[in-house]
């Protein structure tokens, strides 16, 4: 399998209570699947329609999904982007702000792209995430587009298509 290494910058931008990212991982770690339900700061906001992902074809069906495991000490975000598969491992400091790694991603290409979100911007996101919680049922990361402005990430358990 070719795998292909994305550097991207991680920022703190999101002040946290020390150890709310830590909870929050705990609490997401092998909870199962989630799927991106929308976007919003940054001047985008966005609903992710999974029956318009689902038209583009087969392997757009499971996009833009995300799964919090624990490995050895250290916790990895992985999942599915367009049409991609992704992993970044994250670590939480003592003073409870994350650190998370450049994604590692299998190199497939797609001649279509969802027009809502592409790829790399989702990739951009996930690489920039400042906090993670669970709330009513939803995972929300806290995160920071290109020009350093907040953005939030809203995914539901896979399978549920709206918020």
């Amino acid at each position: 399998m070719r795998r292909v290494v994305l550097v991207v910058l991680t920022s703190a931008l999101f002040p946290c209570a020390a150890g709310e990212n830590v909870r929050g991982l705990a609490g997401l770690a092998d909870s199962g699947e989630w799927a991106l339900a929308g976007i919003s700061g940054g001047g985008k906001t966005a609903a992710i329609d999974r029956d318009e992902l689902g038209a583009l074809g087969d392997v757009f069906r499971d996009a833009f999904t995300l799964r919090v495991s624990r490995a050895e000490g250290e916790y990895v975000l992985s999942g599915k982007a367009a049409p991609n598969r992704f992993n970044m491992p994250v670590r939480v400091a003592e003073d409870g702000t994350l650190a998370v790694s450049p994604p590692a991603a299998t190199l497939m290409a797609a001649f279509i792209e969802p027009s809502v979100l592409k790829e790399a911007e989702y990739l951009r996101y996930l690489a920039n995430t400042t906090a993670v919680k669970e709330s009513g049922g939803q995972l929300v990361l806290e995160t920071a587009d290109e020009a350093g402005q907040s953005v939030s990430l809203t995914f539901v358990p896979f399978g549920v298509s709206e918020l």
